[in-house]
Formats: C-alpha cells, sequence, structure tokens
C-alpha cells in the first residue's frame, strides 16, 4: 500500500485532525501522542518502516492530508 493510498482511506474528520495536529507540531517543534503519530506508526507497521524515521512521515502523511482536503474543496467549487 502507498501512502497515498493509505491516506484516502482515512475519513474527513481524521484528515482535518492530522492537519491540525501538523500544524501544532510545526510551531511547536514537538507533539506528543495525536491522530497524527498514530497514523504514522500505523503506517510504519503496515510497511516495516523502522522506527527512527517516524518525523519524516509525519510530514508526508500531513502532506497527503492537506493535498486530499485541498483536492476535495477544489472540486467542490468547480475549480479542478
Amino acid at each position: 500500500m502507498t501512502l497515498k493510498e493509505y491516506v484516502k482511506t482515512l475519513s474527513r474528520e481524521t484528515l482535518i485532525q492530522i492537519i491540525k495536529d501538523h500544524e501544532q507540531f510545526a510551531e511547536l517543534g514537538k507533539i506528543g501522542d495525536c491522530t497524527l503519530r498514530d497514523n504514522v506508526e500505523v503506517y510504519m507497521k503496515i510497511r516495516d518502516i523502522a522506527e527512527p524515521s517516524t518525523i519524516m512521515w509525519m510530514e508526508l502523511v500531513a502532506n497527503y492530508a492537506f493535498r486530499e482536503i485541498a483536492m476535495e474543496h477544489l472540486i467542490a467549487t468547480g475549480e479542478l
């Protein structure tokens, strides 16, 4: 399963919470247990990815969450 495919399986509410978590992470430079981290850990287990790369994967998952919400908005407004 690719990261894009995984993120597409998440609910809109989860995507929005991931974005909120990422904003907090970007502002504070750290974040504890949260939806973003939980979903990264799930994906890392699916793909058997080593633990030290969690922060990199948090950035990637948040990026795909932003993209999904943006695409939804562009389609809904007829801009895409």
